[in-house]
């Protein structure tokens, strides 16, 4: 699903269409249209971008899980203090000494695009009540 995005788009922060994600349900492990969760998700739309992650399977721990993804954040992304379109947003969910969640910050910088497990993907405010204090970092993916 979805149609090509000229390099020029995929690499840089201009737009392409990843409308069509939203209302995708999840599912576990899932890393296309068919079902995702949110590192399927955010690594799914990263490679519309042209830019390729591997990460390691998800985990249901959440050690673990944090674990993962602070290594492959670390891999391929550099920290930024301030969201900027497209790049990575981390939360923790139910425990703040562990970031379990991801989300990507869309083009108008202040809202991301994310699935959470038993729901579908949709687009929320990371000012929101319910995100605004979760936020453990935001992360620019490298190219190359």
């Amino acid at each position: 699903a979805g149609s090509a995005i000229p390099d020029s788009q995929a690499r840089g922060q201009g737009l392409f269409d990843y409308t069509f994600l939203l209302g995708v349900t999840f599912k576990e492990g899932g890393m296309n249209p068919d079902g995702m969760d949110c590192k399927g998700l955010a690594l799914y739309i990263q490679k519309m971008r042209g830019i390729e992650i591997i990460a390691p399977d998800s985990s249901f721990d959440p050690e673990t899980q944090d674990a993962l993804i602070t290594q492959a954040l670390a891999e391929r992304c550099e920290k930024i203090d301030t969201p900027e379109p497209f790049c990575i947003v981390t939360f923790w969910d139910k425990n703040p000494k562990y970031t379990t969640h991801l989300g990507t910050v869309i083009e108008n910088g202040y809202e991301f695009i994310h699935i959470l497990r038993d729901g579908f993907v949709v687009i929320e405010r990371l000012d929101s009540l319910a995100w605004k204090n979760k936020i453990t970092g935001f992360y620019r993916v490298k190219n190359g």
